[in-house]
Parts: C-alpha cells; structure tokens; sequence
C-alpha cells in the first residue's frame, strides 16, 4: 500500500487530535444538530473528547503526513462504564457551547444506541483535515481501525453518521450495516455496525 500509514496514536496525541476533529467537524450537521452554531462546534468537540479521554478502553489512531497529524479516530469499548461524574461534566459543558437544549439531543443519541452482548468497539470520531479529504485517508484509517479490532478480539465496530453525509458511502462501502436510524433535528442518523 503506497502512501502515508495508519498507526496507533498515545494519549498524547489529545491536542492534535481535538485540533483534527474541530477542523474536519466544523460544519457538521450532526454537531450543528446539537444546537450550537458553527463558531462553537470546537467547543462542542472539546468536551467530546475530554469526555471520552478518561476511559480505559480509550483506542487511538491517526495517518501523519509531513504536516503532521491530518486523519484522527477516537474509539471505546462499548461496554465499558460510564462514570456519572464524567457525564454531568459532560452536561454541564455542552450547555455553555450550546444551551440547555443540546442536551436532549445528545440524550436521543444514546437512547437510540444498539446494545450488544457481544463486545464492541464504538468509532466516537473520525476527521479529516478539510485540506486532505478525499484522499482516501479515512478509508485507511477505517482498514487499519477494523485490524486493530480484530487484533482485539471485537466482534463488530459501531458508529453513528449522517445518513445523508458524505461519510455514509464510505461506511457502506467498508462494510457497515444500518443498524438503527433515527431523526434529530431534521437530521436522518443512523447506528451503524460492521462486523469483525
């Protein structure tokens, strides 16, 4: 495979990664669905990402190019528990980027999530710098994700796109399958699953 790797990232790589995601998210429909305008989705990313950094199953990986990191994804083992003070931070963040009423949004996000006795990997993020998409960077970074979670002993990887998103053809296309879709905002989203 010519071109840049994919590779495993450290909890270093939190700033750069943040950087990624607010940069690839920043007109996102799903991050504009939550309620906040386009000038607050890094904020709203933020607090994804710090959310989601303090659990153990935290699993990483990037494509670096000269320029430094450029494609990121932010995985979790979907079992894992989440700590209700980590939650209410959550909360508490959400509303001052984007008001009270992100939160039932966000809430629709996790009620609508399929649960699976067998263990899982949720893809919480995956960007591209808006200057190396189309690329097939997040096609790499898919491949590359989906040997990790085998490597892993996952059964499948889950996400949550944008049915109408240009990210939705490549999820098809790397195997994910609608699981579950719903509407919020207007929006049509949907859980997705590939099995591994």
């Amino acid at each position: 495979m010519q071109g840049p790797m994919a590779e495993s990232l450290t909890r270093r790589a939190k700033e750069d990664l943040t950087s990624v995601f607010t940069q690839a998210h920043m007109q996102n429909p799903m991050m504009l669905a939550l309620g906040g305008p386009a000038g607050e989705s890094g904020a709203l990313v933020r607090a994804l990402v710090d959310f989601h950094w303090g659990m153990k199953s935290l699993l990483l990986c990037g494509i670096r190019m000269d320029e430094g990191l450029v494609c990121g994804c932010l995985c979790v083992d979907l079992r894992e528990d989440l700590s209700l003070v980590a939650l209410l931070r959550l909360a508490w963040r959400v509303t001052r980027s984007a008001g009270w009423a992100a939160i039932g949004p966000l809430l629709d996000v996790q009620r609508y999530k399929p649960l699976y006795r067998e263990r899982h990997l949720e893809l919480v993020a995956l960007g591209t710098l808006p200057a190396r998409q189309g690329q097939g960077l997040g096609r790499r970074l898919l491949q590359f994700l989906h040997e990790q979670a085998m490597r892993a002993g996952y059964d499948g990887i889950l996400l949550l796109a944008d049915r109408s998103g240009p990210s939705f053809d490549l999820y098809v296309s790397e195997g994910f399958e609608v699981e579950r879709e719903f509407e919020l905002a207007k929006q049509k989203l949907c859980w997705m699953r590939r099995a591994v």
